[in-house]
């Protein structure tokens, strides 16, 4: 009783976190489209790509490293601190030089290949690339505890953050490329929330790095790593292959409805930050038939909830996209949402396991599910975008969802020997 009771806390606390993800990215798409402009959004989220893409990089898989290790043995206050320091000095060394890189390879080649009003943008997020690093550090870390009400609570404070950033940028008419502050201030602030609250937590210990840990997390890390990679470029190889062959208006045209299907994908995410833990600890105890059972009724529950968000969506989205965006952008835009969404139902019904491999000791078998979705991915938006522009990306990336479900559910036969 007290589990269950614990679950729908957290639960609850993780979908209002949600919340406030769904109201700041619809004031962030709807500020920017009605003032600035669908070329304004498109430079925005070609930025925001390259932002999570370089503190994906930047955190070298120690976020992976980070959230098994404190799972798993992580509870006594001590190890927890020693755990979690060695992360933040490994991720900081590593973030700093990809700040530094990125910087170099966008002030020398960047306007052969984006707007200048993009490259612009990368120059003044930089500082919120390393922030951000740290803080996927730090909120997996307490992923790890189980401090789900926590985690949700500083989730929220990132997107309040980031809402209250968009309508002071607007109010003082920043330039379309400096509206990429948003992300350095707000993860910047972030930062600083966290610290304070990871003193309290760990009081009495030396922020000294162990260098067990630190190689502990550089071998389980590096080996995640590029599995993390993936997932990340798979939600934002779209933006930038559409950057790479049309124009900041045509890109600001399918994230508008991109954003859309984003945030229905965030729905299954709720479960998987509370799940994650639970199947490290089912797929230690080798119970294989509590394992099974556990997947098969998530499934089916996802399955049954996507159908449901899917007819929805597919209905009401003409006239939110009108009133969120202007009646042009929800004519222009529909069709990439529709197919988008359809994919995403496929994908989302198997979204709360994602993490299965991981959680159970194998980063390789995980990178590689990850590395085919993306491969696939990447592989029809180059031969699709050209020819059929922003449905041509919305097929390819629709198609990648549902390919990648099967990739995901061979690799969890063939390693864990687990059909769901």
């Amino acid at each position: 009783m007290l589990e269950r009771r614990r679950f729908l806390l957290d639960w609850s606390a993780n979908f209002a976190s949600l919340g406030f993800l769904a109201v700041s990215g619809i004031l962030i798409n709807s500020l920017i489209t009605k003032y600035h402009g669908a070329a304004a959004l498109g430079v925005f989220n070609q930025v925001f790509a390259v932002h999570i893409l370089g503190a994906q990089l930047a955190t070298v898989g120690v976020q992976f490293s980070v959230l098994r290790y404190v799972a798993a043995e992580g509870h006594e206050r001590a190890r927890f601190a020693t755990i979690v320091y060695a992360a933040v000095a490994v991720c900081s060394v590593a973030a700093t030089a990809v700040v530094a890189l990125t910087w170099l390879i966008f002030m020398f080649f960047g306007s052969s290949i984006y707007s200048d009003a993009v490259v612009a943008g990368i120059v003044l997020v930089l500082p919120g690339l390393w922030c951000f690093a740290i803080n996927k550090i730090l909120l997996n870390a307490l992923n790890g505890l189980q401090f789900n009400r926590m985690y949700a609570a500083f989730t929220a404070l990132r997107y309040a953050l980031m809402s209250i950033c968009t309508v002071v940028a607007i109010k003082a008419g920043v330039a379309d490329y400096q509206l990429s502050l948003i992300l350095s201030v707000s993860e910047g602030l972030l930062l600083i929330a966290l610290t304070l609250a990871f003193l309290r937590l760990c009081p009495a210990t030396s922020p000294v790095p162990a260098w067990e840990w630190v190689r502990n997390h550089l071998r389980f890390g590096l080996r995640s790593m590029l599995g993390g990679m993936a997932v990340e470029l798979n939600t934002r190889i779209d933006v930038l292959v559409l950057g790479f062959f049309t124009n900041d208006t045509q890109v600001g045209i399918y994230s508008f409805a991109a954003f859309f299907v984003e945030g229905l994908l965030q729905l299954p995410q709720l479960s998987r930050r509370i799940v994650d833990p639970v199947l490290t600890k089912l797929v230690a105890k080798s119970d294989r038939d509590k394992l099974s059972a556990f997947l098969r009724r998530g499934r089916n529950l996802g399955a049954a909830f996507m159908l449901a968000i899917t007819v929805a969506s597919i209905a009401l989205y003409p006239l939110v996209a009108t009133i969120l965006g202007n009646i042009e952008m929800a004519e222009r835009s529909f069709s990439v949402f529709a197919i988008l969404v359809l994919g995403a139902a496929v994908f989302g019904t198997y979204a709360t396991f994602g993490g299965l491999l991981s959680q159970a000791g194998l980063p390789v078998a995980q990178s590689q599910s990850n590395l085919l979705i993306l491969a696939t991915n990447a592989a029809l938006n180059v031969a699709l975008v050209p020819g059929f522009g922003i449905n041509g990306a919305a097929l390819a990336t629709a198609a990648s969802f549902v390919l990648g479900t099967f990739y995901f559910r061979a690799l969890v036969a063939r390693h864990l020997a687990v059909r769901f």
